[in-house]
């Protein structure tokens, strides 16, 4: 009985071990995501603001004049 009830007590520190664990690696996780959304966000706006900021595009096409 002694036994049997040390295997389950140990057996429940190795899950909440590993769900502690699980919780950390999550939080990293989120928090990279967060960082990624921060970025996509940033070079969004940056490009945005370029695209406002930039002249015009004058394209010169070439007529042809046939002489009849």
């Amino acid at each position: 009985m002694q036994i049997e009830k040390r295997l389950r007590t140990d057996l429940e520190e190795e899950k909440t071990q590993e769900i502690a664990k699980l919780l950390d690696t999550l939080h990293t996780m989120q928090t990279q995501v967060e960082e990624a959304n921060a970025r996509v966000i940033k070079e969004r706006e940056a490009a945005q603001k370029a695209i406002e900021e930039a002249p015009p595009v004058i394209k010169e096409t070439p007529v042809i004049i046939q002489d009849t």
